[in-house]
């Protein structure tokens, strides 16, 4: 004598109307829309979410279509709407801003409609001699500079004597030397 096991199945008005509430594991089948829910034991029918549904033939609402070896849908073409502008849209709803900030500043908008570039302009170290805020393009000659840990100069300076450039066993001027 054959074996049979038969799940719990319906159409989905019945099991909306009756709303039971499957044992933990327990398959519910929808018979009209090949549509099925795994009870956890305590949540009723219409609290339960649908599990994958059941693969068809048909190009139906709410199931897969299977596909044949090439990848093309066997059921057709598939029809479906897009909900806001992605079709056509052409630029973003709202622009955006791209902003450089730190060593370097510069800006651009952004709307989706263009490639942007942005002109990046490595900022001024107000710390140097030579700094201007009126004259930017003003420029200094240094033989003693400080360079942070990012390699970034943070001031100089031309020191005018020997001590200052970390000489300290240096021999003093001689007048008789100087002479020769």
């Amino acid at each position: 004598m054959a074996n049979r096991i038969q799940l719990r199945r319906d159409g989905a008005q019945q099991w909306a109307n009756v709303n039971p509430i499957l044992a933990q594991g327990e398959l519910g089948i929808e018979l009209d829309t090949s549509r099925l829910k795994i009870g956890d034991g305590v949540t009723p029918w219409n609290s339960l979410k649908y599990e994958r549904p059941l693969e068809t033939e048909s190009n139906t609402a709410n199931t897969l279509v299977k596909r044949d070896a090439d990848g093309n849908f066997e059921a057709g073409a598939i029809t479906a709407s897009l909900v806001g502008n992605s079709a056509t849209a052409t630029r973003l709803a709202s622009a955006r801003s791209f902003t450089l900030t730190g060593d370097m500043s510069g800006s651009a908008s952004f709307d989706g409609s263009a490639n942007i570039n942005i002109t990046a302009e490595l900022n001024y170290q107000p710390g140097l001699p030579h700094y201007d805020p009126n004259n930017l393009s003003a420029t200094g000659t240094y033989t003693q500079l400080v360079i942070d840990s990012g390699g970034r100069v943070v001031t100089g300076s031309t020191p005018t004597t020997l001590t200052a450039y970390g000489i300290a066993d240096a021999q003093p001027l001689n007048g008789e030397l100087t002479s020769l």
